[in-house]
């Protein structure tokens, strides 16, 4: 379904919502960038009734140099938090529960254009294979982001021009 949509954010919605079915996850994000940005925002998210939504939530890049290392070399990196890295209703829940996060990077022609944010309980390390096949799935799903951008840009280059047509 990825690749038949030019929708953004569909692509990111069926990103997490696929691979946190897929690897059984309690919560799946997926943050936009472009260059250069100094913050974040969590624009797709995949995650069970037990952890709070971060939909929204927004996170300071010079703050997180795992999200940073992740962006300059364009690998997986793999960190520990605690669940209140990714809660802001902590209160709610009282659950500081530690989590092994894998970061990986979208990417279009060696230009990152998003991340995924996968935490999981470190109980349940992350597997060789499990992070290759994530790989390969960023790879498509960068290609698929870019021509989102390109095909979204290209609609509103084509309004602004119909618009300056009939002034």
């Amino acid at each position: 379904k990825i690749r038949k949509s030019l929708e953004i954010e569909t692509i990111w919605q069926q990103t997490v919502d696929g691979l946190g079915t897929m690897l059984g996850l309690d919560r799946c994000l997926v943050c936009d960038y472009s260059q250069p940005m100094q913050t974040v925002t969590v624009v797709a998210e995949y995650h069970q009734d037990t952890v709070q939504p971060c939909l929204g939530t927004t996170f300071d890049l010079l703050a997180k140099p795992d999200f940073l290392n992740t962006l300059d070399t364009l690998e997986p990196v793999i960190s520990d938090f605690d669940q209140s890295d990714f809660e802001h209703n902590l209160e709610k829940t009282g659950n500081k529960r530690p989590y092994t996060v894998l970061t990986v990077a979208t990417c279009y022609q060696n230009a990152p254009n998003s991340f995924l944010v996968l935490p999981q309980p470190p109980n349940r390390p992350w597997q060789p294979f499990e992070i290759e096949l994530i790989q390969e799935l960023t790879d498509q799903v960068g290609t698929a982001i870019a021509h989102a951008k390109l095909f979204s840009d290209s609609k509103t280059m084509t309004q602004e021009l119909r618009t300056k047509t009939q002034a």
